[in-house]
């Protein structure tokens, strides 16, 4: 059977004559044993090939039977069945969730399985979106903080990409290797397209740790960072004008964009002096753009005040705090237990 959603043709048969089988809002269904029955009989043999991706049709029958149903509402599942979408309700976000782990925990896939466009179907594009976008928010990412949102524009991106070039199923597994191919091709420009995380490709002007440009009375500052959409922002200050940083470490460099820059020079934070020259910068999908780069003082974040703090300014793209701020401390450190980040200044006298 090659199409995915014949694995939920089974409710069209088994809605009316089944016996003690209970939806959401306790309405009776029937008989497990013989909706398990109609399940399985859709299939011709015991496992459900899905363009490749095999599953053991008991066991995923048995999974759907225990789990799915009794979290849909009846009402749910006869105006699905009337509009013919039953689709579109086994996709909702809760109910894909049990669907893909009925399928996950019950599938084989061998390493060549070629994943490629003729097997892209719309629903099937739209199922790969979503467990990705699942294993995305599930697994933690020391380098970016990820919202639904971003997980989805990424997904969606690597889905197409992964189908358009003919990747197999080994050269998905090692796409957490940097060397890789798919790290390469897949990951790294959609994640791109995500953050627009940008790569200089100048060293002359960076962020270092000198005392000199470090003032506070204490030698540690913790800042708090702001939940944003299960990313963060963190609070900055310039010259008395506060603003709020998509906090990324993966981004190499403090950014901010025209409108932030227009406000400096109107209030005299920086002047024509500020300016030390452009740089060129490198987005994930090669795209290269260049950026004016400004030094600034009086920046405050935490209990400290930094002078001599390099900035880019680029058209689109910017508010975002990358490490080279950090790298003006002598050392920091995140505080996972509850989102924080600690600043060392100085040595503790």
């Amino acid at each position: 059977m090659k199409n995915f959603f014949f694995l939920f043709i089974f409710f069209y048969s088994t809605i009316y004559f089944s016996q003690n089988l209970y939806t959401k809002d306790n309405v009776n269904l029937g008989d497990k044993s013989v909706f398990l029955n109609s399940c399985m009989d859709g299939f011709d043999k015991e496992t459900i090939d899905l363009n490749g991706i095999n599953v053991n049709k008991y066991q995923y029958c048995s999974c759907v039977c225990d789990n799915l149903i009794p979290q849909i509402l009846s009402t749910e599942l006869i105006e699905a069945v009337k509009n013919d979408d039953v689709v579109s309700l086994f996709l909702k976000d809760n109910n894909f969730n049990l669907i893909y782990k009925c399928v996950e925990e019950h599938m084989n896939i061998e390493d060549d399985y070629v994943y490629s466009n003729n097997k892209l179907k719309e629903y099937s594009k739209e199922f790969g979106v979503k467990t990705c976008v699942n294993e995305v928010l599930r697994l933690p990412d020391e380098d970016y903080y990820w919202s639904k949102s971003d997980a989805e524009k990424y997904c969606s991106c690597a889905i197409n990409s992964l189908y358009s070039k003919g990747y197999t199923f080994k050269d998905l597994q090692e796409a957490s290797d940097e060397s890789s191919v798919a790290f390469n091709e897949i990951v790294m420009p959609c994640v791109g397209k995500v953050f627009n995380k940008l790569e200089s490709t100048l060293n002359q002007f960076e962020n270092s740790y000198i005392p000199e440009d470090i003032s506070g009375s204490v030698s540690s500052s913790e800042i708090r960072l702001i939940d944003y959409s299960n990313a963060f922002k963190i609070k900055i200050e310039i010259d008395g004008v506060v603003k709020y940083f998509l906090f990324d470490t993966g981004a190499s460099d403090l950014v901010i964009d025209r409108n932030f820059e227009r406000e400096l020079l109107i209030i005299g934070a920086i002047d024509k002096n500020s300016y030390l020259g452009k740089s060129k910068y490198v987005l994930a999908n090669n795209e290269e753009i260049s950026a004016d780069i400004i030094k600034v003082n009086n920046l405050k974040i935490g209990d400290f005040i930094l002078n001599n703090v390099v900035i880019a300014v680029v058209e689109e793209g910017g508010m975002l705090c990358g490490k080279s701020l950090l790298d003006k401390f002598r050392n920091w450190e995140f505080n996972k237990l509850n989102n924080s980040l600690i600043f060392m200044a100085h040595q503790k006298s």
